[in-house]
């Protein structure tokens, strides 16, 4: 796979001389993800290798339904939304302790594959230190007038 994010390429490519060998390697739902659900990260010689593969699998109505159930399955988990009480314990305690439960959180949750949650653990943690921040400096200035 030749994928070079530093010269600009948005988009994945396979070497031409082992891209049938490469694609006949694949699942079938890795397949189905690179026809049906992220078609716009490859190339046009990357989907009709895949295409290609595809059809010589002949895979049957049923094998296709089980398929475009587990990719859903896989998207859903990825792009579920963090549940508002662990926004508030990201709010609040992530960024104790030099921000480890932040680092340890956002792992978990990449490992699981729900990358939305990673992200947003780690937006509310920052919006946790900004608010602690600005409690210390408010507490500060307060107690230098003699409040």
């Amino acid at each position: 796979m030749i994928y070079n994010p530093a010269q600009g390429e948005t988009h994945v490519r396979y070497a031409p001389e082992n891209l049938q060998e490469n694609m006949s390697g694949k699942t079938d739902e890795e397949l189905y993800d690179i026809l049906y659900t992220h078609s716009q990260d490859f190339t046009a010689d990357t989907i009709e290798a895949a295409k290609a593969e595809f059809s010589h699998r002949q895979l049957d109505a049923t094998k296709l339904s089980s398929i475009a159930a587990a990719v859903e399955t896989v998207r859903e988990k990825k792009n579920a939304h963090l549940t508002w009480p662990l926004r508030i314990v990201a709010f609040l305690v992530s960024s104790a302790i030099l921000f480890i439960p932040a680092i340890l959180a956002h792992r978990h949750y990449v490992e699981k594959g729900e990358t939305c949650k990673a992200r947003e653990w780690a937006r509310w943690a920052i919006y946790g230190f900004v608010f602690y921040c600005l409690l210390g400096v408010l507490s500060r200035v307060l107690t230098s007038r003699g409040y």
